[in-house]
């Protein structure tokens, strides 16, 4: 068992080339890579292991191209490797800075909004890694054959998703600090705007859930992301 960034968080986490530097050492103890995380993250990682598990020259990007280019067309396979590493560059912010960040539990959300800090600066740069990896993916999108479209699309809006999770989080946070400093106007405008982009992330999901485990993000976060807003913005002093 290998512990790392594939811990069950709600947003993409992944990396192929932390898996490529896994498993010399698991050939060598003749062991296995073990995960927890939402299935459709890891098309590219589990086709990796499927054939460098029995060839030591396949690589990410061979393993990728590979599986992309026959599905999608030529010129794809490159733009889904780019925003990938964007994937693999946030995954190892949120390892770095907050490895619960985004973890399925009761206070996920709003122990930002009960907390009354600043909003991390990492946040910021952790929103432009989604952001780069959506761009890609709609790059590919454009140059991929029709009927391959859905394959990426589900990326895209996983990635999409994840970009106004942050903006929420990031109004929660605002909002808890402005009820802190009983700044009752900012209080109710960013608990409004975390309300707003909440709804947003979560539309934007329900497009492409395809699994259990994507209708469990969803459930996950209206109990503990949605419903709790909407609850505290009835407890502010509304005008």
């Amino acid at each position: 068992l290998f512990p790392g960034r594939e811990n069950g968080g709600l947003l993409p986490q992944f990396s192929t080339g932390e898996l490529a530097s896994k498993l010399p050492a698991a050939r060598k103890s003749g062991g296995f890579i073990a995960a927890c995380s939402i299935p459709g993250d890891h098309n590219a990682g589990v086709y990796f292991l499927s054939r460098a598990s029995f060839d030591s020259a396949v690589t990410p990007a061979s393993a990728l191209d590979s599986l992309v280019t026959p599905i999608c067309g030529e010129g794809v396979a490159e733009r889904l490797a780019t925003g990938f590493a964007a994937i693999g560059e946030v995954s190892d912010l949120i390892g770095k800075e907050d490895a619960d960040f985004a973890m399925p539990d009761p206070k996920l959300f709003m122990e930002h909004y009960e907390s009354g800090k600043p909003v991390p600066e990492w946040w910021a740069t952790a929103k432009e890694h989604f952001g780069t990896a959506t761009n890609e993916m709609y790059r590919g999108n454009t140059r991929a054959r029709e009927g391959a479209r859905p394959f990426i699309l589900y990326h895209a809006k996983r990635f999409f998703f994840s970009i106004h999770y942050m903006t929420a989080v990031e109004h929660a946070r605002l909002a808890g600090v402005a009820r802190e400093e009983k700044d009752n106007e900012a209080w109710v405008e960013n608990l409004e705007l975390a309300i707003e982009a909440m709804h947003n992330a979560l539309g934007i999901y329900a497009e492409v859930v395809r699994d259990p485990s994507d209708q469990g993000v969803i459930a996950v976060l209206n109990e503990y992301a949605y419903r709790p807003l909407l609850k505290a913005l009835d407890e502010t002093p509304l005008p």
